[in-house]
């Protein structure tokens, strides 16, 4: 059992790589931004809320009409900076394959732009993020 546990820590880092541990890095880190964004739409509904993807990165922004121009609202840290992808990493919409998109939050947490596989992630590994029609984002 010990020798599995050493095995475990040094050897399959070697097997792994950094490059996939980088894409499901990414992956991660932007689930999270997304369902926190996810959960201000619930929270806030007087204003609509979007992720705002490009690129370089990704930012979030909030309206307090769907209709007029946005303002840029990190929601990690509830700044206005864009927080930007890691060197070879490239993000995509699933459908189209565009490399800058907007996905809008209703106000009640769901995004009518996709219905299933909705990003690729490709930082040497390919991996996806969902979004079900319920709006949960995994």
């Amino acid at each position: 059992m010990v020798l599995l546990g050493i095995l475990a820590v040094t050897a399959l880092p070697r097997f792994i790589g950094t490059s996939s541990f980088s894409a499901y890095s990414v992956r991660s880190e932007f689930i999270s931004a997304l369902r926190q964004l996810q959960q201000q739409a619930l929270s806030n509904t007087d204003q609509c809320y979007r992720m705002n993807v490009t690129q370089a990165g990704y930012q979030a922004e909030v309206s307090a009409s769907c209709d007029t121009t946005y303002q840029a609202l990190n929601p990690l840290s509830l700044s206005t900076s864009r927080i930007e992808w890691p060197n070879g990493t490239q993000v995509q919409f699933a459908s189209s394959g565009a490399e800058s998109f907007v996905l809008n939050f209703d106000r009640q947490g769901i995004t009518q732009a996709c219905n299933g596989r909705c990003i690729n992630i490709i930082a040497g590994d390919s991996v996806g993020i969902d979004i079900s029609a319920e709006g949960y984002i995994y």
